[in-house]
C-alpha cells in the first residue's frame, strides 16, 4: 500500500520540530496550504464556494470547552450598527479579568469555535472571562471591518464590565496570527481616538507587518512543510488589505508605527519554526525600546498556529503557562 503523503514531506527543518509537531504535521495531508490559498483568492474573484466549505470543515472539528467553563453567547451591536456574534468563556470563580480574544486564520478564515477549546483552557488557567467575538472575514469585508469590531467588542466589554462580574481596568485585548495583527491595531486606533485603553495585550505569533519580508530567514527556511506557507500568507494578506500604500498604516502594520509610546503591558509569544518569528521579534524590540514592559516567549520545536491547532498539548501548556504569569504581573 502506498504510502499517504503528509505535510511533513516537504519539511526541511524536521530536526528543528518536538515530538509533538512532527506527529502532528505527519496528521495532515499534503498540499492543504495550496488548497487554502486557492480558495482565498478564488473568493477574492467573486468564486466563494471553495472558501465556505473550508470554513465549515474547520469549524466542525472545533473541540468542546474543558471542564469547569461556562459558555455564554450574546451579540455585541457595534457604533455603525454591525452585529458581531461573541462567545463568552467563563470560568467558575472569575477573577475579575476580561480578556477579549481576536480569533486567527488570516482574516479569512476562524470563528469563536476554532479558539473555543484554547480560549477556555485560558479561562480555566487564569480565573479571566474570556470573549471572543466573530468579527468580519475577508474577502467578504475587508480592512477596516475586522479591525473595527475588534475596537466594538472592547468597547463593550468596557461598557458591561460590571454585568460581566469583571472589572473594567482590568480588560486585556488577545489573539493570535491575523487576531495578534488586530490586538495591536485596536489598540493604536483606540489611542488616536481618544478612547479607553486595555490593561494589556497577550499577543501569538502575531503579525505585525503587511510589508514584504521575503528576505527573511525564517520565511524561508520555515517556508514548507508546516503550518503556514508564504504563498498562503500572501493570499491572506491581499484578501484583507489589497497592495498600496495602506499597508504602511499603523492601523495595517504595528511593526510601522513611530508612536508605541504608552503601550500598556504585552506578552509576545512566538513559535520557533515559523515564517512570522522574526516579525514577532521585531515586535518585540521595538516595544521595548519604546518603553513598554514586555514580557517574550519563543515556544522550541514548534510551528505557527499551535494554539488554535490541536496536537500541541505541550506548548499550549507552556503558552498557559506564560500568559497565566503575565496577568499576574501586569495586574
Amino acid at each position: 500500500m502506498r504510502k499517504r503523503r503528509s505535510t511533513f514531506d516537504s519539511c526541511i527543518c524536521g530536526e528543528e520540530l518536538s515530538a509533538e509537531s512532527r506527529a502532528l504535521l505527519q496528521s495532515l495531508p499534503a498540499g492543504w496550504p495550496e488548497i487554502y490559498a486557492r480558495a482565498v483568492r478564488d473568493a477574492m474573484a467573486g468564486k466563494p464556494n471553495a472558501l465556505a466549505r473550508i470554513r465549515s470543515t474547520v469549524d466542525a472539528f472545533a473541540k468542546p470547552l474543558p471542564q469547569g467553563i461556562t459558555l455564554c453567547r450574546e451579540e455585541i451591536i457595534s457604533p455603525e450598527g454591525v452585529r458581531i456574534p461573541a462567545d463568552f468563556c467563563i470560568p467558575e470563580n472569575s477573577s475579575g479579568t476580561l480578556i477579549l480574544y481576536l480569533h486567527g486564520g488570516g482574516w479569512a478564515m476562524g470563528s469563536p469555535a476554532t479558539s473555543r477549546r484554547f480560549c477556555g483552557e485560558i479561562a480555566r488557567e487564569t480565573g479571566a472571562t474570556v470573549v471572543v467575538p466573530a468579527y468580519r472575514l475577508s474577502p467578504e469585508h475587508i480592512f477596516p471591518a475586522a479591525l473595527n469590531d475588534a475596537c466594538a467588542a472592547f468597547l463593550h466589554l468596557r461598557e458591561n464590565a460590571l454585568r460581566l462580574r469583571g472589572n473594567a481596568e482590568k480588560i486585556f485585548i488577545a489573539g493570535d496570527s491575523a487576531g495578534g495583527q488586530l490586538a495591536m491595531t485596536a489598540l493604536r486606533k483606540l489611542r488616536d481616538e481618544a478612547k479607553p485603553l486595555p490593561a494589556g495585550m497577550i499577543l501569538l505569533y502575531p503579525v505585525t507587518t503587511f510589508l514584504p519580508d521575503r528576505n527573511s530567514p525564517s520565511r524561508e527556511r520555515y517556508a514548507r512543510g508546516l503550518m503556514l506557507e508564504p504563498d498562503l500568507m500572501d493570499a491572506y494578506c491581499d484578501s484583507y488589505v489589497p497592495a498600496g500604500e495602506l499597508r504602511r498604516s499603523s492601523r495595517v502594520s504595528p511593526l510601522e508605527d513611530l508612536n508605541l509610546a504608552g503601550t500598556p503591558p504585552c506578552l509576545v509569544v512566538t513559535a520557533q519554526c515559523d515564517i512570522l518569528r522574526e516579525q514577532g521579534e521585531a515586535l518585540i524590540e521595538k516595544l521595548a525600546a519604546a518603553g513598554t514592559t514586555v514580557f517574550s516567549k519563543c515556544i522550541a520545536g514548534t510551528p505557527h498556529a499551535f494554539a488554535a491547532a490541536e496536537g500541541f498539548p505541550d506548548a499550549v501548556a507552556e503558552t498557559l503557562a506564560e500568559i497565566r504569569v503575565f496577568l499576574e504581573k501586569a495586574k
